[in-house]
């Protein structure tokens, strides 16, 4: 035989398998068993640093909305400030240009109104011209 196989441990007596990381150890130096509340909050302890961050968030993410509705009801308010504005501005030169069109159709109406008058007065006229005398 090879001197590296006359030598070998057979593997019924081979040390056991280390244990997994969770496992209780307990040595000659080693305090006794862990109360269980201990392994519970060390179980809990990422989610509520989750927990906390995600709450400092939601309350930043609150006043960020408080002042994006503060600076959208001042921007609305000034819109409307400048609608009214322009409203009164158009509505004034809406009814200087009525003003403007009803003399306008005032003097129209008269200029029309003397025209009448005329053809009236022309046609009540004889056929030679003359006006006709009342009592002829």
């Amino acid at each position: 035989m090879p001197p590296a196989t006359r030598n070998r441990v057979p593997a019924a007596v081979a040390d056991p398998p280390a244990p997994p990381y969770t496992d209780v150890v307990r040595g000659a130096g080693m305090p006794g068993p862990v109360p269980w509340w201990r392994d519970t909050v060390r179980a809990w302890v990422p989610m509520l640093s989750l927990g906390a961050l995600i709450v400092f968030q939601m309350v930043s993410m609150q006043r960020q909305i408080g002042e994006l509705r503060a600076d959208l009801r001042g921007e609305i308010g000034s819109l409307r400030t400048e609608m009214h504005q322009e409203i009164g501005g158009l509505r004034t030169e809406m009814q200087k240009e009525m003003g403007d069109l009803r003399d306008e159709v005032r003097t129209e109406m008269g200029a029309l109104g003397e025209r009448i008058a005329r053809l009236e007065a022309l046609m009540r006229l004889p056929a030679d011209g003359n006006p006709s005398r009342p009592g002829r």
